[in-house]
């Protein structure tokens, strides 16, 4: 019977972890979209920026040899520095934000933070229950909040603000 309600204890234990773990998971997921994006958009405009320099460069007329020998053709220097520095002066584009219709945000955020308030909720009515029939005793009582306020503890000594 012990071990059933440890059983229990655990999988009401799991069933609390393991959402806050996919909730952190999602939200570094999402960081790194949008640095991926921001890398991505910064590629476009480097790859811009060679075509524009290379752009000056084929336009240069090409001489051919029987008609260099009929007249001598002068071909300016390609404005090469203008076009960098122009390139240089001009604008980056953000990335572009992801909107989010109220069907996603329902979809993704609010469902998902409510079925962690009903499994928290549903961990407190069950260990109310197991406390009221004695299923757990009072080892198993102080010892959730010995280890909750242990945990606590350590998080604000590890992690000051």
């Amino acid at each position: 019977m012990e071990g059933l309600i440890l059983f229990a204890v655990l999988l009401v234990c799991l069933c609390i972890v393991l959402p806050i773990v996919a909730f952190v998971r999602t939200n570094r997921i999402r960081s790194l979209e949008l640095r991926l994006a921001g890398v991505e958009a910064a590629l476009h405009r480097l790859i811009r920026q060679q075509e524009a320099n290379a752009a000056p460069a084929a336009g240069t007329p090409v001489v051919e040899a029987g008609a260099m020998e009929a007249t001598p053709v002068v071909a300016a220097p390609p404005p090469a520095a203008e076009t960098a520095a122009t390139a240089r002066r001009a604008p980056s584009t953000p990335a572009p934000q992801a909107t989010e219709s109220l069907e996603a945000v329902i979809g993704q955020k609010w469902v998902g933070w409510i079925a962690v308030l009903l499994i928290f909720c549903a961990a407190a009515f069950f260990l109310k229950y197991a406390f009221e029939n004695r299923w757990i005793g009072e080892l198993g009582r102080v010892t959730p909040g010995f280890n909750a306020a242990r945990a606590g503890s350590f998080h604000f000594v590890m992690c000051p603000r």
